[in-house]
């Protein structure tokens, strides 16, 4: 199953609404042909972690129970504008044996070049939220 995680953030001044989010990750779960569930943070900054983010906690807990087996989110920013964060997610998708599609396209955590890469990205993330 495909978990659809989706968060704006309480400024909304970026480009990704639920709406949008949703729908395309609905379109990824279609062209995988796997069942989605959806997860919501509406109004949620991205520098908070996952204990104040229900849709964020929800995704996880489900990914530990084995119910989801792929992640989806249309930018890596919807997860986290924090490296604690985007550490604490990979590890669990690492644990779990998670295929992560960001904005649809698998992206292979296993690969030290990505995860180098993607905590790259990490960072500047967290430095566009302050």
């Amino acid at each position: 199953m495909l978990g659809i995680y989706c968060r704006t953030s309480k400024s909304r001044k970026n480009k990704y609404t639920i709406e949008n989010q949703r729908d395309n990750g609905i379109a990824c779960a279609n062209v995988l042909g796997i069942s989605f569930r959806i997860y919501i943070d509406d109004g949620i900054s991205g520098t908070l972690d996952e204990t104040v983010r229900d849709g964020l906690s929800d995704l996880i807990n489900d990914i530990r129970r084995k119910e989801i087996t792929h992640v989806y989110c249309i930018d890596q920013s919807r997860i986290e504008r924090d490296s604690r964060t985007w550490d604490f997610f990979v590890a669990e998708c690492l644990n779990n044996n998670i295929q992560y599609y960001p904005g649809g396209t698998h992206f292979e955590l296993e690969s030290s070049t990505n995860r180098m890469y993607a905590n790259l990205m990490s960072v500047v993330n967290a430095y566009y939220s302050e």
